[in-house]
C-alpha cells in the first residue's frame, strides 16, 4: 500500500486543513471543559460565556471557510487552479475575513465582561468599558472595510475589480489587534495590582491571563499574509487563523457594590470564584 503525501511543494492545502480543524477541534473542547466546570460549580452562566458562544460559533464558521478555501486552491499555485477555482477561492477568503473579525470582537468582549464581573472599583470599571467601547467600534468599522474591500456588487472580487490597498487594511488592522492584546494583559495587571492577598496568589490568577501574551507573539504576523494576494502564489496564502481567545474563564458574582474597601472586595470576589477558569 503506497502512502500519500499530507503536504507537497505543489500544494500544503492539506497541511492547512489538518490544523484548521485541529485548533477548532481543541477550542471546542475548552469551551466545553468551561462550561461543564462553571455549570458544576456555580449553576450558572454569565454574559462573559455567552460572548464566548458567540466567538466560538464564528470561529467553526471561518474554519468551514478556510477548508472550503483549500478544495478551491488554498496553499497551490495560480498557475494549476482553474477560473472557477479562483472565484471560489476569493468568496470564501472574504467571508473568511468577515468571520475572523466577529471571532476576535467577541472573544476580547468576553474577556472584558469577566473583567467587569470582578472588580468594583470605579476606575477599573471607566477603564473596562472605554476598552470595551473601543473594541465595538473598531471591530464594526474593520466589519465595513472589509465588506466593502471592492467596489460593488461583487465586493468578494479582488481581481479585475477596484479595491482599496488590502495589504495596508490588514497591517492597520493586525497593529490596532495588538494594541487591544496589550490592554488585556495590562487591565488584569492593574485589577490585580492593590489587591490584599498573597503575591502567590496574585501570580496565579494572573499566568490565566498572562497566556495572552501567546497572542500577542502570533498576532504580530497574523494578517501580514494579506499582502501575498497580490502574488500569484497561493501556497504562501497562510491560513493559520486564531480561533477563539478562550482565556481565562472565571465565574464572577457581579451583584456587590463598591465600598470604601474595594481592594478587599475585589480580592474577595477574584479569590471565590477562580475555581471555574480555563486557559487555552
Amino acid at each position: 500500500m503506497s502512502s500519500q503525501r499530507v503536504d507537497s511543494p505543489s500544494n500544503h492545502g492539506p497541511i492547512v486543513s489538518i490544523l484548521t480543524w485541529f485548533l477548532l477541534a481543541a477550542t471546542v473542547l475548552a469551551v466545553v471543559a468551561r462550561v461543564t466546570t462553571k455549570m458544576a460549580i456555580s449553576k450558572r452562566l454569565t454574559n462573559d460565556d455567552f460572548l464566548i458562544f458567540l466567538a466560538l460559533a464564528f470561529s467553526i464558521g471561518q474554519a468551514v471557510a478556510v477548508s472550503l478555501q483549500t478544495s478551491n486552491g488554498l496553499g497551490q499555485h495560480e498557475a494549476a487552479l482553474s477560473a472557477f477555482q479562483m472565484d471560489n477561492f476569493y468568496k470564501f477568503d472574504y467571508a473568511s475575513n468577515l468571520l475572523f473579525i466577529l471571532n476576535l470582537c467577541f472573544a476580547k468582549l468576553s474577556v472584558l465582561q469577566l473583567l467587569r464581573f470582578v472588580t468594583p472599583v470605579k476606575l477599573h470599571l471607566r477603564l473596562v468599558l472605554g476598552a470595551g467601547a473601543f473594541v465595538t467600534l473598531w471591530s464594526i468599522a474593520s466589519e465595513l472595510a472589509s465588506a466593502l474591500q471592492c467596489k460593488t456588487p461583487n465586493t468578494w472580487k479582488v481581481i479585475g475589480n477596484q479595491c482599496f490597498d488590502r495589504a495596508a487594511f490588514w497591517n492597520a488592522y493586525g497593529a490596532f489587534n495588538l494594541i487591544t492584546e496589550a490592554a488585556l494583559l495590562i487591565l488584569p495587571l492593574v485589577i490585580l495590582w492593590k489587591l490584599q492577598t498573597q503575591a502567590k496568589k496574585k501570580a496565579v490568577i494572573y499566568s490565566c491571563f498572562a497566556s495572552r501574551i501567546v497572542n500577542l507573539s502570533s498576532k504580530s504576523n497574523g494578517k501580514k499574509e494579506k499582502s501575498a494576494l497580490s502574488s500569484n502564489n497561493l501556497s504562501h496564502h497562510k491560513h493559520f487563523r486564531h480561533l477563539p481567545d478562550v482565556s481565562t474563564v472565571i465565574s464572577a458574582n457581579h451583584d456587590v457594590r463598591e465600598t470604601d474597601s474595594d481592594s478587599q472586595k475585589s480580592s474577595a470576589r477574584i479569590i471565590k470564584y477562580t475555581r471555574t477558569w480555563e486557559v487555552t
